[in-house]
């Protein structure tokens, strides 16, 4: 659909007195790992995290080193009690 044709989100903007204007866009300096995420496209989707998709692009020995951190992280936050009410 090209930008000439009308579509019902812009006569939705159009009656209801929606008025463009620009927003000033600033450049911000990247930490590597920000330098990274950019060339890998992580920054297209958020879903791409929620889904599993980040998965592509770390190696699994990575990942497993992940899974170790955040077992002992949760190991303890929420210590297992031996008895139960």
């Amino acid at each position: 659909m090209s930008r000439a044709q009308a579509d019902p989100l812009s006569d939705f903007k159009k009656h209801n007195g929606f008025e463009h204007f620009e927003i000033p866009r600033y450049d911000i300096p990247l930490t590597m790992v920000g330098q990274a995420a950019l060339r890998l496209g992580l920054h297209r989707s958020h879903q791409a995290v929620r889904f599993g998709r980040l998965r592509a692009y770390v190696p699994e020995p990575i990942i497993e080193h992940a899974r170790t951190i955040r077992a002992r992280w949760w190991a303890r936050r929420a210590p297992r009690t031996t008895s139960r009410p």
